[in-house]
């Protein structure tokens, strides 16, 4: 049966598949990789334009391009990547493939939010973020530690939760509707140390590029954003070692050749000193302990056509809170935390087509354990509040057709297995609830068309049919398809403006229950079914952007819809009560609307940058059981929000870093009064409007002081 749905899905783009492969190579495409010269490691994310035609094209996960080039005359490139130096040069159509190195630069490198002119290509330059590494593990940060998560909250359109965490809400979306993949794998709690800190070692990313709208059809699942991290792959030259020591925690990096120029290998993780602490708190009476680590390794290998990579990456938060000073003993442990595992291949199947699979897979788990003393006798309970297993695979085929069309097409499935929180004990009358687990298939096929119309104007241009397949017991199967259209279009004014417009339907078979406490995951993941069906959402967006010497402009407006959106009902606690029926604790079908606009300046110089993003958003819901079925405005609907970054390099060893924040604050529901209860004695509040009330206008500024000294 779902080798037949596979088929049936994938079959107008098996025709699209044979009709592109099958055309005459008239053009002389070129291919090439483009490296770091001195780690030998390929450059994800690389521009390369062919100065004789002014088309830009990208490098891949593995540093990999296809462009054309003249047969009778040589073909002038110039190559350019975020803190290296740009390099041009001169090729021939008879020398391929290309293995072209860059040198990095020793200057503090700006952010990306719109392209330069001489970066110009087709995609909606206004809806990504290319944010360098360096600049990253330079802002200023929570203890010194630098995070690629968190510091992406000081970016257009994006911002942050409950402060403190690492949680992003990306043009009104919630933390669930980002899919966050490292190395090609989801993760589905980005915290660590209560929230303070993401799972990502920043030590070890290579690249981070975010999408706020306008997804190529590759993608879905989600409704907000795509956050796509990169881990590094190793030194290809010689051996190296790094070590670290923080306030909070520590790291370690060993990476080098596992065969020199060929194939490498990086391993590094992180562990907190906090766990130091356990030899101390263990002799008191009540204490509270906490521990985490996070681990990755990756390794690349190069052979003739054939690029291939492998990744692993865990991570673990482990808190144990006891109390021995009451009547009534009490000891809880908590832990969660994400294991995920990618293989990448990628394969020259001539000089136009590139064929690349992955297969992915991850675990992710949110578990309590209790110890209590009930009548001299120590009960435990353990449960298993959110549990997640899953495997993706995914096939691609990408042709560079010729100098102004690129084909992208592929197919994609999931296999989901789902546990929303049971609850057991040896006490029979503390045992809370039990569900079985769920399981559900997603199947998606996918095509994207790149097309330069004219100099000036650009079109992509994408549809994905999205499947989801929940089977259970008889009367609870549902399938769901959907078609999701993709366009995007950008118009070029002249060499420096751009005006860039997107349309994007995206839909979400997974939906997330939230307390909305703070500092631990108390987020419940469950599966769509007949009941409660998957989320829509669609998102219109324009804009436009100005790039120059010295500084780049650029603002965006946008307006999203979903439907289909759950949330709690007014006094269900998810975490006090069974979730064996958790469909009737929600309300289902909620309509979001969000209406925003932002706005991005930035100051370019050798020695000083900086930038200033100005976010005006209106975030409203309804739902027919909540707030008498009236619109009311989200928690995090924050109306004005407000980011200045300034840096300024003293010279090659010292640098000045500062940052202010300010927003309007989050939304509470207060209530309106209050009512004596007889029966248990005591004052009960009393409730109408959900979200009636506001925190104070927020605002905060962190200064850094960054020197590189040798030792």
């Amino acid at each position: 049966m779902l080798i037949y749905r596979t088929l049936r899905l994938s079959l107008p783009f098996v025709y699209l598949l044979v009709f592109f492969s099958t055309l005459p190579l008239y053009g002389q495409n070129v291919r090439g990789l483009i490296l770091d010269d001195q780690t030998k490691e390929p450059l994800i994310g690389a521009y390369i334009t062919n100065k004789n035609t002014s088309k830009t094209i990208v490098t891949d996960q593995f540093g990999s391009f296809i462009i054309n080039a003249s047969k009778e005359n040589n073909t002038s490139l110039r190559i350019s990547y975020l803190g290296y130096r740009t390099l041009d040069t001169t090729i021939t159509s008879t020398i391929s493939p290309l293995v072209i190195g860059l040198t990095p630069k020793v200057t503090l490198p700006t952010i990306e939010i719109v392209s330069k002119d001489s970066e110009r290509h087709v995609r909606n330059e206004l809806a990504i973020a290319n944010i360098p590494v360096a600049l990253l593990n330079a802002l200023p940060s929570l203890a010194g530690e630098t995070d690629p998560i968190k510091s992406l909250q000081l970016l257009p359109g994006i911002a942050a939760g409950v402060e403190g965490t690492a949680d992003i809400y990306v043009r009104g979306g919630t933390p669930d509707q980002n899919l966050i993949l490292l190395d090609g794998a989801k993760i589905y709690n980005a915290n660590h140390l209560f929230g303070f800190l993401s799972p990502i070692n920043p030590s070890l990313v290579k690249n981070v590029k975010l999408h706020k709208s306008g997804f190529p059809a590759r993608f879905g699942g989600r409704l907000s954003s795509v956050l796509e991290i990169e881990t590094e792959g190793g030194n290809k030259s010689e051996w190296e070692t790094t070590l670290g020591i923080g306030l909070i925690n520590s790291r370690f990096q060993v990476s080098g050749p596992l065969k020199k120029g060929r194939s490498s290998i990086s391993i590094g993780g992180r562990t907190a000193h906090l766990s130091l602490l356990n030899f101390i708190a263990k002799n008191e009476e009540s204490f509270q302990t906490y521990a985490f680590y996070d681990l990755n390794l990756k390794a690349n290998w190069q052979y003739g056509k054939s690029n291939i990579s492998l990744a692993l990456f865990r991570n673990y938060d482990r808190t144990v809170v006891a109390q021995n000073t009451v009547r009534t003993p009490l000891q809880g442990i908590f832990d969660y935390g994400n294991i995920t595992g990618s293989a990448r291949w990628s394969f020259a199947l001539n000089k136009k087509f590139t064929l690349t699979s992955l297969l992915t897979g991850n675990y992710y788990s949110y578990r309590a354990k209790e110890e209590l003393s009930i009548s001299e006798e120590i009960a435990e309970i353990t449960s298993n509040i959110s549990t997640i297993r899953e495997l993706d695979a995914k096939l691609r085929l990408r042709g560079y057709l010729n100098n102004n069309l690129i084909l992208e097409t592929g197919l994609e499935g999931s296999l989901r297995r789902i546990n929303p929180r049971n609850v057991e004990s040896t006490n029979e009358s503390l045992s809370v609830g039990f569900r079985p687990e769920e399981n559900s298939q997603d199947l998606a096929a996918f095509a994207d068309v790149t097309l330069d119309v004219t100099n000036c104007l650009a079109l992509q241009t994408g549809l994905r049919i999205q499947n989801y397949f929940l089977p259970g017991n008889p009367g609870h199967n549902a399938t769901f398809t959907y078609l999701e259209p993709r366009v995007n279009l950008s118009y070029s004014l002249n060499e420096k403006a751009t005006l860039s417009t997107s349309y994007t339907r995206m839909s979400q078979g997974l939906h997330m229950i939230s307390n909305n406490f703070i500092g631990i995951p108390t987020n419940l993941w469950v599966t769509a079914n007949e009941r409660v069906i998957p989320i829509r959402g669609t998102q219109f967006s324009f804009g436009g952007g100005y790039n120059s010497k010295k500084f780049n402009l650029a603002i965006d407006a946008y307006y999203k819809t979903a439907k289909n959106v759950i949330d709690p009902l007014p006094g269900v606690g998810f975490f006090q009560s069974s979730t064996e029926n958790w469909e009737n604790d929600i309300s289902a079908g909620g309509e979001n609307q969000i209406r925003g606009i932002e706005f991005f300046y930035q100051h370019k110089r050798d020695r000083l940058f900086g930038w200033v993003t100005y976010n005006l958003v209106w975030n409203r819901i309804k739902y027919d059981e909540i707030n008498n079925g009236e619109w009311y405005f989200r928690q995090f609907d924050r109306r004005h929000d407000l980011s200045i970054v300034t840096g300024y390099r003293l010279n090659n060893k010292w640098q000045l870093l500062a940052n202010f924040v300010l927003n309007s604050g989050f939304r509470l529901t207060l209530p309106v009064a209050t009512r004596y209860d007889g029966l248990s004695n005591s004052i009960i509040p009393v409730y109408r409007e959900r979200y009636n009330g506001k925190t104070p206008i927020y605002h905060r500024m962190d200064v850094t002081f960054r020197a590189c000294l040798k030792i």
